[in-house]
């Protein structure tokens, strides 16, 4: 059998100091990379882009409301008959 090791009240505080401080500082690593990991992926807009986005949201819009109207009439004569 191994020999049992004893620790003082002093010893166990200043290892836990010590390993609350390994992790302040990798938390802060950790947080400083993932951050300039997404600040370098920011897109460039053009307006070129911006143009094409609206109008594709506008022709989602359109479709959108031209299913409805189609559902709305077919559901109206669903119920006159």
């Amino acid at each position: 059998m191994g020999k049992k090791q004893t620790f003082s009240l002093d010893e166990i505080a200043r290892r836990k100091a010590e390993v609350l401080n390994q992790i302040r500082m990798q938390k802060d690593s950790i947080s400083t990379l993932s951050q300039s990991m997404t600040d370098s992926a920011k897109p460039v807009v053009h307006n070129v882009s911006t143009i094409s986005g609206f109008l594709s949201r506008g022709s989602t819009l359109i479709d959108g409301i031209l299913l409805g109207i189609q559902l709305t009439r077919k559901v109206r004569r669903l119920f006159r008959r």
